[in-house]
């Protein structure tokens, strides 16, 4: 699977081998997504960051056709674009 952001604040999941979106979740941020990160331990695990200054962690359920947003993380008191996340 590929996961992509985009300027208007949707996330896709791709089917890599067959270039067939299986997901997009819109309005997922208010802002253009920068990054976006599956996590290395948990395969259905993906984070989003935003130019919105919000990450959000979303488990991803492909067979069903949708995403489930698990967490989220925004500081009202910073205005800066959040433009790349990692795992740890």
């Amino acid at each position: 699977l590929l996961a992509s952001g985009s300027a208007d604040g949707s996330f896709t999941i791709w089917d890599f081998a067959t270039a067939n979106a299986m997901i997009t979740v819109k309005q997922a941020h208010a802002g253009w997504i920068k990054s976006v990160v599956w996590n290395p331990t948990q395969e259905a695990v993906l984070a989003t960051a935003s130019e919105d200054g919000s990450v959000k962690v979303w488990t991803i359920y492909p067979s069903e056709g949708f995403a489930e947003l698990i967490s989220q993380r925004k500081d009202d008191n910073k205005k800066d674009w959040i433009n790349s996340i990692a795992w740890s």
